[in-house]
């Protein structure tokens, strides 16, 4: 006769919180691609319209009155046009995104468009953030705290 394997209620709430977790990120990652993959769709819909191709490529009338419609920022338009523009395949992205699924975000895409570094550390989930305009480097610091404000401020 085997030994019997005895399952303490910790064991159970941990395998349980971690189950919860598994759902939860799945679904977070699902709802992240499929904004990633809407926002990519608008931009080629836009390029690939006789419209966008009529006024210059995308000058800022066509723009503004797509947003203006939509109820969207000129800014979100222009973005999800240089996305397709960048990205033709979304999945090119992703391989620049790598890492876990919590850091594919369309945040994480406006930064790549806006040139800010691909490979910065920094978590960008609901942290106030700055960007050391000596540097460029995004901080979760207060401003006093980054390394070249200390020097010009005689810290070190």
């Amino acid at each position: 006769m085997g030994k019997e394997i005895i399952i303490t209620d910790e064991e159970k709430l941990n395998y349980l919180v971690e189950e919860i977790k598994s759902i939860l990120t799945e679904s977070v990652f699902s709802a992240r691609m499929t904004l990633l993959e809407a926002k990519h769709l608008v931009g080629k819909t836009i390029i690939d319209n006789s419209l966008y191709r009529k006024s210059k490529k995308g000058s800022g009338e066509l723009v503004k009155e797509i947003a203006k419609r939509l109820g969207r920022s000129e800014r979100d338009i222009y973005l999800c046009i240089s996305f397709y523009k960048k990205y033709k395949d979304i999945a090119s992205v992703i391989q620049i995104l790598k890492g876990k699924k919590n850091d594919i975000t369309w945040s994480a895409v406006r930064r790549l468009l806006e040139g800010k570094k691909e490979d910065c550390q920094h978590k960008w989930e609901e942290i106030i953030c700055w960007q050391c305009k000596n540097c460029s480097q995004f901080r979760k610091s207060k401003p006093e705290q980054c390394c070249h404000i200390r020097n010009l401020m005689g810290f070190l």
